[in-house]
């Protein structure tokens, strides 16, 4: 089986990190987000992957080049990001010679045994097409899921509904491609995939729909999100351990409790403390007496002695002042500018 994954959006919701990388980019965990789809894919048995790409794709070619060469990467250019269903259309070409194919959207987050699960259901149920559900405390931004006896009656999205909500994962059959480039477009002006299934659902088809419980299921497209998904993986993988990326640097009385990842290079001051779940990057500069505590901090940042951050997310490149006291439930966004330097109290 093939597999599709979209990585072509804008990252609208998450900005301004997503000024210097596209969504799929971030790490949770230290993982970047794509490289976790593409972790279950493989364990699924999927070696032939079409990346969708468009926003910063050179960044996506380089990462994804990289660290996935055992994998049969093509990457597909969308020329405009006009939905999924118009990211699907793009990879019509690359899907013409099989029967069926995976998507997964490449800003959410995806562990192998759920995946696993989804197929599984596929197989066992003989449907035309599944697509997996997840139970979250608030469907407001997410597509609902209607459903009766496991088959689709309609998707609503972004209803504001309970119910399972739409994972952006699914098994398809080929006949989608030739209804997502017959669709119209949606009230956002976008060409939606969810519309095709519905489409495909009205005429008869069978698509399964499998509902997981989706702890591990994340969009990291907003900031609280993101920090969330960064503390379940965290959690899930370390338990309360903390992991170093040597050669990294530790001062007299510095306190590390996990989970928390120190990142390659990074210089801990003196007397500070990092507290999980907390993430740091690669060659992070932090002075003495700072205390970071359920946070990520990206590569390259600078935090000046006295400095105290709580659930807050520091892009890349940034300087926080000596002293600086940020607190994410007192901060819009909880979010700190690539390159950014703060130096007044806030």
């Amino acid at each position: 089986m093939k597999a599709v994954v979209f990585a072509a959006g804008l990252g609208k919701r998450i900005r301004p990190l997503s000024d210097t990388r596209s969504k799929p980019l971030l790490p949770v965990a230290g993982r970047p987000v794509i490289l976790m789809v593409l972790d279950a894919l493989r364990h699924a048995g999927v070696r032939e992957v079409g990346i969708i790409i468009n926003y910063l794709s050179e960044k996506v070619m380089a990462l994804v080049g990289e660290r996935a060469k055992d994998l049969d990467i093509r990457f597909i250019h969308q020329e405009k990001t006009l939905g999924t269903g118009h990211a699907l259309a793009a990879a019509s070409e690359y899907l013409s010679d099989v029967r069926e194919f995976l998507v997964v959207y490449g800003d959410i987050t995806l562990t192998p045994e759920a995946l696993e699960r989804l197929i599984e259901f596929h197989r066992s149920g003989k449907y035309d097409g599944s697509l997996m559900g997840v139970r979250v405390d608030s469907g407001q931004r997410f597509g609902i899921i209607r459903a009766s006896n496991n088959i689709l009656e309609r998707i609503l999205e972004k209803a504001g509904e309970s119910g399972p909500v739409n994972s952006g994962v699914y098994i398809l059959p080929s006949e989608t491609l030739d209804v997502v480039k017959s669709l119209k477009p949606s009230p956002r002006g976008e060409y939606e995939l969810t519309d095709a299934l519905n489409i495909m659902a009205e005429s008869g088809r069978r698509i399964g729909v499998y509902v997981d419980s989706g702890d591990w299921w994340f969009d990291v497209g907003s900031p609280p999100s993101y920090l969330q998904a960064n503390a379940y993986f965290l959690t899930r993988r370390l338990g309360s351990k903390v992991s170093l990326k040597r050669p990294c640097y530790m001062g007299k009385d510095t306190k590390l409790a996990g989970p928390c990842i120190i990142g390659e290079g990074t210089r801990i001051g003196s007397g500070s403390t990092v507290i999980g779940p907390s993430f740091i990057g690669d060659n992070v500069r932090i002075g003495a007496n700072v205390v970071i505590e359920s946070s990520i901090v990206l590569e390259d940042v600078v935090i000046d002695d006295g400095a105290s951050l709580r659930s807050v997310i520091v892009g890349e490149g940034a300087h926080i002042g000596a002293g600086l006291r940020l607190n994410g439930a007192e901060l819009p966004q909880m979010t700190i500018a690539p390159h950014t330097r703060l130096s007044s109290r806030i």
